[in-house]
């Protein structure tokens, strides 16, 4: 019964462990390609300070948002695939953009 437990607690930390990177490693990269894309959107129709300003403050509200989503969605598999999606996507994007 002990050793099950054990098990679990460990899965468990395990698993915050990688949530915990997995929100800051990749939300980091996910973050700064977004803020490049929105920059680069935005240097089109905004003069450049008030462009930065704004892609960087878009940039801080999505950081939140990715890293509250990395601890609410439940399934580790949807998680990694969607997060490493989306950092594919913008990465992508500031490629064609930028």
């Amino acid at each position: 019964m002990k050793s099950t437990i054990q098990k679990y607690k460990y899965a468990h930390q395990i698993n915050v462990l990688y949530r915990t990177l997995l929100s800051c490693v990749v939300g980091y990269f996910c973050v700064v390609y977004f803020s490049l894309c929105l920059a680069a959107i935005f240097l089109q129709v905004i003069p450049r300070a008030e462009a930065v300003f704004l892609a960087i403050f878009c940039a801080i509200i999505f950081a939140l948002i990715f890293f509250i989503a990395c601890f609410s969605i439940q399934s580790i598999q949807r998680l990694s695939l969607l997060s490493f999606g989306i950092t594919l996507l913008f990465y992508g994007l500031s490629y064609l953009i930028g």
